[in-house]
């Protein structure tokens, strides 16, 4: 298990951002995302939101 951070769109889309150059790099990127995308006056529910996920590496198969 791996911990990632992730935007989450109003569509269902999501982007996943790593932690590669350090855990509050991600965090700032995944906020200004959601900033960017937040920054025009929407109704609540469709909002971006931003948090952390936990994904199983060992779950994923290499498709040929």
């Amino acid at each position: 298990m791996v911990k990632r951070l992730c935007v989450i769109y109003p569509d269902g889309s999501v982007s996943i951002q790593s932690p590669e150059d350090g855990e509050a790099v991600a965090t700032n990127r995944a906020r200004n995302e959601c900033r960017g995308y937040n920054k025009y006056a929407r109704p609540e529910d469709s909002l971006a939101q931003f948090g952390e996920i936990d994904i199983n590496l060992m779950s994923f198969k290499e498709l040929r």
